[in-house]
């Protein structure tokens, strides 16, 4: 079953360039799969009854155009299939004129948070989600994503009480923003691709690393301070742009 739903674009969800902000395009699509979990009897308010909640491992997103204030488009996602332990959601955004703005897919895992463990999804829940074989890029493939080993530290994040979610971990997408501080003004990202490997919590600092492949290419990592546990990898092709508000 696909989940649909209409938006306009928030001011504060555009940049100095009147364009959509690729975080904001990450939050349009988590609120629509939260939504669409909730309507499975999945979501925020059953998770004590379902002993579980999904948490995400894999992210991939490709950008076509982009979008300005006030600008009405539509976000549609779907749960494509559970696989093992694994569950695959696909998304995509569309302006007015249908012509898309971006896609994306994501994985996930079903985890108890009593027992701190990855566990199997009931089965009534799956059921409930209506999945849909539809594949967004073509493949199931995620990038065996790992720290580049010529990464430079960049700068350090301190985590604020604002980038913890429901879940008292960092949300997904203020990764995202860490990553967008290293980069141009001018640049825009073309394509991400994350690996989440371990959550981070109020209080920690996060050492941002960067590999620089090329002047469109890049790899981060996104590492503890004090522990040197490694919370993010992600590769990211670039558009390097110079538009400004029309």
């Amino acid at each position: 079953m696909k989940v649909e739903q209409k938006f306009r674009v928030c001011a504060q969800n555009v940049d100095k360039f009147n364009k959509i902000k690729i975080s904001a395009i990450m939050n349009y699509f988590q609120e629509l799969a939260t939504l669409h979990s909730d309507s499975a009897k999945d979501g925020i308010y059953y998770m004590d009854k379902n002993n579980g909640a999904w948490v995400v491992i894999n992210w991939r997103m490709k950008m076509y155009s982009s979008l300005k204030w006030n600008e009405e488009f539509t976000v549609t996602t779907w749960s494509r299939k559970f696989e093992k332990i694994y569950a695959y959601r696909d998304y995509k955004m569309c302006n007015q004129k249908g012509e898309l703005v971006a896609i994306a897919s994501s994985r996930w895992i079903y985890f108890d948070f009593k027992t701190n463990s990855i566990k199997n999804p009931p089965m009534d829940v799956i059921e409930r989600y209506q999945s849909e074989d539809v594949m967004i890029f073509g493949t199931d493939d995620f990038k065996k994503l790992k720290e580049h080993e010529n990464q430079e530290l960049i700068y350090t994040y301190a985590i604020q009480k604002k980038d913890i979610d429901w879940n008292n971990h960092v949300n997904n997408v203020v990764y995202v923003d860490m990553i967008q501080e290293v980069l141009d003004e001018n640049a825009r990202i073309e394509e991400i691709e994350i690996l989440y490997k371990k959550e981070c919590k109020y209080g920690a600092n996060v050492n941002v690393y960067c590999a620089k492949v090329s002047d469109k290419e890049m790899f981060f990592s996104l590492k503890d301070k004090e522990t040197g546990t490694l919370h993010v990898v992600a590769h990211v092709t670039l558009d390097l742009y110079q538009e400004r508000i029309n």
